[in-house]
């Protein structure tokens, strides 16, 4: 659809914010320097991470940095950030293949907040998507259905993407198919447990 159209089915404040923060001379930029965008992306999730739940990110940082300039080197992923005045406010990763992007990972910095950086930054990955021929963004994750209120912390990551006019798709979760039950019900109830223990000694959750 035209720009107009999009703008047209956006939240009324979401619609503001782009423009408030085009109006306060935000930019938006695809930087040509990976590693140094990386480095401060990077830090900005962390410090987002542990401002929102108190604990760092749950990937190791060489996993992390591997896996999206891989993306990066071809040419499927894209590293974007907003800037005011040469100064990094908020940043987006996003994962093209075909017809489709996904947001992969977003983080922003404490400054300059009221001027919206993340709402021109959504906007404008979006006309750069749509030069490119791509149809369709999947925005990720968002709270169960019973859990979208302001109760859950994710709330207002809710309220952020819905924002944007998009339709909201749930899909089934995951689902386990216990062989031996009695086995099974001993580790749903010692997995919480083994999980805390392994996330404090290697500092992530993942094997």
């Amino acid at each position: 659809p035209p720009e107009e159209e999009l703008l047209a089915k956006m939240r009324k404040s979401t619609r503001y914010g782009v423009r408030k923060a085009a109006r306060e001379g935000v930019e938006v930029v695809e930087p040509e320097d990976f590693e140094g965008a990386w480095e401060t992306f990077y830090d900005w999730m962390e410090d987002t991470v542990e401002r929102k739940s108190g604990f760092a990110i749950r990937r190791p940082r060489g996993y992390l940095h591997d896996m999206m300039r891989a993306m990066r080197d071809a040419g499927q992923g894209h590293l974007f950030l907003a800037v005011h005045e040469g100064t990094p406010l908020a940043g987006v990763f996003v994962f093209t293949l075909g017809e489709k992007y996904w947001f992969m990972h977003g983080a922003s910095s404490t400054e300059k907040r009221s001027y919206n950086p993340n709402h021109l930054l959504q906007w404008e990955v979006m006309r750069w998507a749509r030069r490119r021929g791509i149809r369709y963004y999947d925005m990720v994750g968002i709270p169960k259905p019973e859990d979208r209120n302001e109760d859950d912390p994710y709330y207002g990551v809710y309220r952020f993407k819905i924002g944007f006019g998009g339709e909201v798709t749930d899909f089934l979760g995951c689902l386990d198919l216990p062989i031996k039950n009695t086995r099974a019900e001993a580790w749903y109830r010692f997995e919480p447990a083994y999980y805390r223990l392994y996330y404090k000694l290697k500092g992530n959750v993942f094997y």
